[in-house]
């Protein structure tokens, strides 16, 4: 890609709109000095415990408490499964059932709560309270007793040497991790110091030249909750040793920042509060930078949706009075699509690289990435949702090829037990099954697997009966000893011949669903599967071998992988009975979906499970593109043929996992779900002359978990620091 070429595209600009009432023209400056690092206790600048210190030889998912900052390596070590298990020994020894169900459901929230790390009283931690929208706190520093960092800078609060220190925790044999907050406008900008203390000589000099002038931005969402890894842009180690400096638009959350996006350039336009929101945290972000004293801000996205409005951002931030940003003098363009600004104001210069959706966000050829490329080429763009692509008519024709696997109208019967698609889909159900299918076999003979099932299982509500049918029907067809070597490759070729089982399990010789009062006999096949997993989790939790569960034992722990069975809104059920045959409802709605998905696609035989899955969804990803995606118009330049949607939402393992927040497991079967459907996908495309030579890129910052996959398989991946 010329970058001579690049520098003759602009972002079209356009006068700013008067300002919307409630939204501030001016980047709020208060009265903070980010280089002295203070931290002073007032009722405006409050200092918070985040977390208490782990428990001994125990790694909490998602913190960067097990940091090599030598190397800048996470060490995963496979702990004793002793000491796993002793974690959840509340939910053995002290929770009633119902006190279980109501503390699952909360995305990787659930697990501190199951280990009574967090109550529902201190709302997991005190910086919440600043976070929340309409908090009038205006800075506030956080600090933990259980990361590597710094504690050179921490004032003294009397007259005693190091006091302060003290009560902080700074002399702990594990020093703090320091957190800076700041309220700017309504954006909340935060960035964690200490970091740069453990940069060495030759991490400087890797780094390159700009390392003392450059920072990194990420603007990120409001509301998201997910447990980030380095390489995913919201973790501070995945830029490191450059500092990261991280914004929340007020009010942007994941919902919001699709609908902003479907309007691309027009996003101010159609939907001028929540542009202005994204803009200024923007503004906020050089804020802090600059007095940071950095001189150049390299911005990313943490969602790859806010690319596709960057034109739109572009207009807006031009336009901002005093704190405009206006073209650079070196050229408007730093690459291809990627804005390079100077704020006169802050004397920094700003790139805006939110993502690479960037470069296809114009549908007119000699403005996007078309102008690029030659010959019988495409990309391929993975997208966290599809449909979020789209607005008005445009979005009314994608949704309509969805709709129909979407739609929970086969239970009709069950009036009393009345499920919402935005609870959870029919096909929803299907991908779940699916994510925990190879699972059944893995738990076979490994204590570590089950564990880490239950884990994935805690962050559950909706989905996790169908993630336990999953599991049987991966057990049942592994079993099947003529139809593989293995048996991985029995339930994966199989799972999908056991239609007669489901069948008899969910409905008549006559089709109508088994009614209310029979319902969990005919279902006990999968509930007489469980005995003998809920004993072996209560031995690693409990920490001694179990013969034998009570019925109140038995109740708690499938509390514990299924969370509240009643549908959304209702209060947990009380009593084992009622329990036990809500679950066998979902079971058997798991059961129609399964056999729904089969009814309604040529291409599936049998169960749409396993291989069949893969044949399933790579061929309606291949026919949406032909058939329908060629055919609308949207904001940007997808055209189902030079560029191309995957949509991932529905890839098992992770599509509904980052819909609903929560922890994308790095999991072997994960990268194998994506592989194969990819594969398929592919094939399928270039046989019938659908698609050339393509390139495959990533919309959602999710998918970046994926790279040191990717670069096994030999597709190279190009670092952030590539470009300075």
């Amino acid at each position: 890609m010329a970058f001579e070429s690049a520098r003759s595209v602009p972002f079209e600009l356009a006068p700013k709109p008067e300002p919307e009432e409630g939204f501030v023209d001016e980047v709020y400056r208060d009265d903070v000095d980010p280089s002295s690092h203070e931290v002073l206790v007032s009722s405006q600048n409050v200092v918070f415990e985040l977390a208490p210190e782990p428990e001994e030889g125990f790694v909490d998912e998602g913190s960067c408490d097990d940091v090599d900052p030598s190397t800048c390596r996470i060490r995963r070590s496979r702990l004793s499964l002793q000491r796993k298990g002793m974690s959840y020994r509340r939910l053995f020894d002290t929770m009633s059932a119902t006190e279980i169900m109501d503390s699952l459901g909360r995305g990787g929230a659930s697990r501190m709560f199951a280990r009574g790390k967090a109550t529902e009283s201190d709302q997991l931690s005190s910086v919440g309270k600043f976070l929340s929208r309409g908090s009038t706190l205006d800075k506030a520093t956080a600090l933990t007793a259980s990361a590597v960092a710094s504690d050179r800078n921490v004032r003294k609060s009397s007259g005693k040497p190091g006091a302060m220190a003290d009560l902080l925790g700074a002399s702990h044999e594990h020093p703090v991790q320091e957190m800076q907050f700041y309220n700017i406008g309504g954006a909340k900008v935060y960035y964690y110091y200490g970091l740069d203390t453990v940069r060495s000589p030759e991490h400087v000099m890797a780094a390159g030249p700009h390392i003392r002038d450059t920072a990194v931005g990420v603007l990120m969402l409001d509301q998201y909750k997910i447990q980030e890894r380095p390489g995913d842009p919201s973790n501070p180690l995945t830029f490191w040793p450059y500092q990261t400096f991280f914004s929340i638009p007020q009010g942007i959350t994941f919902e919001k920042c699709k609908i902003v996006a479907s309007s691309g350039a027009n996003a101010l336009r159609d939907y001028p509060l929540e542009t202005s929101a994204i803009c200024q945290a923007l503004l906020a972000l050089a804020e802090v930078a600059s007095r940071s004293g950095y001189k150049r801000l390299m911005i990313a996205g943490d969602c790859g949706y806010y690319a596709l409005s960057a034109e739109a951002f572009a207009k807006n931030l031009s336009c901002w009075g005093t704190q405009s940003w206006v073209p650079h003098p070196d050229g408007a363009f730093a690459s291809f699509r990627v804005p390079y600004f100077k704020s006169p104001s802050l004397d920094l210069d700003i790139i805006l690289c939110l993502g690479t959706t960037q470069m296809i966000s114009s549908p007119k050829p000699e403005m996007n990435l078309s102008s690029q490329l030659g010959g019988d080429t495409s990309v391929v763009y993975l997208t966290a949702d599809l449909r979020s692509w789209y607005n008005n008519q445009a979005l009314d024709t994608v949704s309509e090829e969805y709709a129909p696997l979407l739609r929970l109208s086969w239970y009709a019967q069950q009036l009393d037990f009345k499920l919402e698609e935005e609870e959870i889909s029919t096909l929803d159900m299907v991908v779940q099954v699916n994510s925990s299918l190879l699972e059944g076999v893995a738990i076979q003979n490994s204590d570590a697997e089950l564990l880490d099932v239950v884990e994935n299982l805690l962050e559950l509500n909706a989905g996790s009966t169908a993630s336990v049918v999953g599991l049987f029907l991966g057990h049942m067809a592994s079993q099947m000893k003529d139809s593989g070597e293995s048996p991985a490759e029995r339930a994966w070729a199989s799972a999908t011949d056991l239609t007669t089982l489901v069948e008899d399990m969910a409905h008549g010789k006559d089709g109508a669903l088994h009614p209310e009062n029979i319902i969990v006999e005919k279902v006990s096949p999968v509930l007489e599967y469980l005995q003998p997993i809920l004993l072996r989790i209560a031995g690693q939790i409990g920490g001694k071998k179990m013969e034998s569960l009570t019925e109140e034992e038995e109740f708690r722990l499938l509390a514990v992988l299924i969370g509240n069975p009643m549908p959304k809104g209702r209060p947990p059920p009380d009593t084992y009975k009622v329990f036990k045959r809500a679950m066998a409802i979902r079971i058997q709605m798991t059961f129609c979906a399964l056999l729904s998905v089969r009814n309604l696609r040529p291409e599936i035989s049998g169960l749409p499970v396993g291989k069949m899955f893969v044949e399933f969804y790579a061929n309606f990803n291949a026919k949406l593109n032909k058939n329908v995606l060629s055919k609308v118009n949207g904001s940007h330049a997808i055209d189902g043929r030079k560029f191309i949607l995957f949509d991932c939402r529905f890839v098992p393992c992770f599509g509904f996992n980052v819909s609903k927040s929560l922890t994308v497991w790095t999991a072997r079967q994960n990268y194998f779900w994506m592989g194969t459907i990819l594969l398929r996908f592919s094939e399928i495309m270039q046989r019938n002359g659908w698609m050339g030579a393509a390139t495959y890129h990533m919309e959602c910052t999710e998918l970046f978990s994926f790279t040191p996959f990717f670069h096994e398989m030999g597709l190279p991946v190009s670092q952030f620091t590539d470009w300075f």
